[in-house]
């Protein structure tokens, strides 16, 4: 049945209520197709969708084959034509229209329908109720005025994950943060010192604000990734202060030619399994609707762990079931620390110097008396132990200093078991196979960290990448040169040997040799990584002479979203172009497409390139969250439950994203007010 037909059969029977009429006109006018035909001797006329503009009141029904006056229909009565039997007639249909638009019965059918549902018009001209809106609106002016001094503090708490606790003499920061406030605002302060709302459940008003605080910014998360092409995920678990392993869920992608990468939320498995750990990121990839598109993952990215890396029943095998498109990309930082960790395991004797490298670390930090004996001998700068690149460096500068240091101790102290460790210590410094170990891995530890830390740029594209491991490789190589010409300091002489009888001289060369393998290894490219190749610039003049058809081929195969055809003329323009032969990365050459208005012309390329930009390498974003899980657990671990432990950490990781939020603060206090029913007034009213 039409609509048209059921407004005539309820009035027929007289069951026509408010609240069928407020129905009718939330539905708003039929506009169906209709089978109208006029014929004559000169011309044919038919129905057109289009007839209904001319009006914005003009309906029509299926049924009937005729048009009516929508506000007339639920109203009127006085025009029989357009309230009962309908216009039919198309060549005066304009003429009709504009007829019935002056009558009087019409205008105020019009009136009704506008007013139906909202409040009386005489309510809305009275003075007294106007008054009374003005002074409810100054009301929740002042409300949410009050409540956006609150989530300030929230906000500067979660940012720096400051403690709160239950009011006491010795308040948590939260509740000193709103004392001090209070004496500069003299509004806030009158309102604390006045007002029953908001005052004595300060945790709860905090973890509710919290919750909205999350949703907003969750909800700007998701709005983002659905204007974006491509997404990719990165995973990676940390143990908290209760021992419970914590998985952070990081999204990477590209956004107008931005690389954005944003933290999502800790989440606690029920279990370490690659089922369980697999339900976890399925149920958060359905939140994002990331299902509805599954080839818009085109990424994934864990540590390597067999339990996620695996091929067979990892995690990554059995989330590419469900998003084909998502790639398996291990973090390079993490392989970089997993090559160091099999090279120094491999020679007992190198195994034997690290334990005996960080025992200085240990003797040390573990008492400030004798930091201050080190500090007096060495006079210099503050020794750092942190890291092992730091460890070696100090050791090999101050060996004299530090056998002196060992000395004083050994004389002054009192406590076997100080002297005893003093003792191995300084033995250790005069040792040929300590210190042959040290002379080296001061050689090679440096370059080392210089690689990890380019790895853990936010912006890392593949081309950078492989850049950055190039230059590695050929320093490493330089290291292996100078000991072949006997230039690490010391060398010994070829007959002395190690306990496992082969020269150290030949362990420090397998060495080099292992690490250069397992470089080119673990960060060779697999075939879709290959394709970035296309894009770099130091090769677009060859290219141009002779063009890569062999990667090219690989972008059919990998990537079948991209325009295979139109791709490779970009590519040949790309390559005739001497403006782009300066392109530093992937990642610039995206910009430079976005900055100079030619995404559109460049389209294939730049799909490409987003998809490239997106894949996960560096960690560093990764790392910031594990410290952000420590700092949270450590200053909230006896009242914080998981829901709050994501809160803070998404206020401290993305403080900056949530600063470029449009109206943060009012988003949070309409969400806030949506929950259930304030003590307070915080919605405007409208006259």
């Amino acid at each position: 049945m039409s609509v048209v037909q059921n407004i005539f059969k309820l009035k027929s029977e007289n069951k026509f209520t408010t609240e069928d009429l407020v129905k009718f006109k939330d539905g708003g006018r039929p506009k169906p197709k209709m089978a109208i035909k006029q014929t004559s001797s000169k011309v044919n006329r038919y129905f057109r969708d289009s007839m209904y503009n001319l009006s914005e009141w003009i309906c029509g029904c299926e049924v009937r084959n005729a048009f009516f006056c929508f506000p007339c229909l639920l109203f009127g009565n006085e025009d029989p034509v357009w309230c009962k039997i309908g216009v039919t007639d198309l060549k005066h249909l304009k003429i009709k229209v504009h007829k019935h638009s002056l009558s009087s019965a019409h205008m105020s059918s019009c009136c009704n329908l506008a007013t139906l549902g909202k409040v009386d018009i005489k309510l809305q001209l009275d003075s007294a109720y106007r008054k009374t809106v003005k002074t409810y609106n100054e009301n929740v002016f002042k409300n949410r005025y009050i409540l956006n001094k609150i989530i300030d503090c929230v906000l500067f708490c979660g940012i720096f994950v400051l403690e709160e606790s239950e009011s006491s003499d010795n308040p948590g920061t939260f509740q000193g943060l709103i004392n001090f406030i209070s004496e500069l605002d003299v509004i806030f302060k009158e309102h604390l010192e006045n007002s029953t709302v908001f005052k004595g459940a300060w945790n709860v008003i905090q973890n509710e604000l919290l919750d909205s605080m999350l949703v907003v910014i969750h909800e700007e998360i998701k709005s983002e990734i659905n204007q974006t092409d491509f997404i990719a995920l990165q995973v990676d678990e940390i143990t908290d202060g209760s021992n419970k392993t914590q998985l952070i869920f990081i999204f990477r992608y590209i956004l107008n030619g931005v690389l954005s990468e944003r933290f999502w939320k800790f989440v606690k498995p029920r279990g370490t399994s690659s089922q369980h750990l697999t339900e976890v990121i399925l149920k958060e990839l359905e939140c994002l609707k990331i299902n509805e598109c599954p080839q818009k993952l085109v990424a994934q990215s864990y540590d390597r762990a067999a339990v996620k890396s695996g091929i067979f029943g990892g995690v990554q095998t059995k989330i590419k079931k469900y998003y084909p498109s998502a790639n398996f990309i291990h973090c390079y930082a993490h392989r970089l620390n997993l090559i160091l960790q099999k090279v120094a395991s491999q020679d007992r004797g190198v195994r034997i110097f690290f334990a005996n490298l960080h025992s200085f670390s240990l003797f040390f930090e573990k008492s400030p008396r004798r930091i201050a004996v080190l500090d007096e001998v060495v006079k210099t700068v503050p020794v750092c132990w942190n890291f092992d690149t730091e460890c070696v460096e100090t050791v090999y500068t101050y060996q004299t200093e530090l056998v002196e240091c060992l000395g004083q101790i050994i004389r002054s102290e009192t406590r076997n078991d100080t002297i005893s460790q003093a003792v191995s210590l300084k033995k250790c410094l005069g040792s040929e196979d300590f210190l042959y170990w040290l002379n080296f891995f001061r050689l090679v530890l440096p370059h080392c960290d210089v690689l990890s830390s380019q790895l853990q740029k936010r912006d890392l594209d593949i081309v950078t990448v492989n850049k950055c491991i190039i230059n590695f490789n050929t320093n490493i190589e330089k290291i292996r040169n100078k000991i072949l010409n006997n230039y690490v300091d010391k060398p010994p002489r070829e007959h002395e040997k190690s306990k496992t009888g082969v020269s150290k001289r030949r362990i420090s060369l397998e060495i080099c040799d292992m690490i250069m393998a397992e470089v080119k290894q673990r960060f060779g490219f697999n075939s879709h990584l290959i394709v970035l190749q296309l894009f770099h610039a130091d090769r677009f003049k060859d290219y141009k002479k002779a063009f890569p058809q062999d990667i090219y081929k690989l972008v059919k195969t990998e990537y079948p979203a991209v325009s295979y055809v139109k791709l490779k003329t970009e590519l040949e323009v790309l390559y005739g172009t001497e403006d782009f032969y300066n392109s530093e990365g992937a990642l610039a050459m995206l910009r430079m497409f976005f900055n100079n208005n030619l995404s559109v012309t460049f389209s294939e390329s730049v799909k490409l390139l987003q998809i490239l930009c997106t894949l996960p390498m560096p960690t560093a974003e990764s790392e910031r969250c594990f410290s952000t899980l420590r700092r949270s657990v450590a200053f909230l671990r006896n009242t914080m439950g998981q829901g709050r432990l994501s809160d803070l950490a998404v206020l401290s990781i993305e403080k900056l994203f949530i600063r470029n939020i449009k109206d943060f603060n009012e988003k949070v206090i309409d969400h806030f007010a949506s929950q259930k029913d304030r003590m307070i007034d915080l919605l405007y009213k409208s006259f």
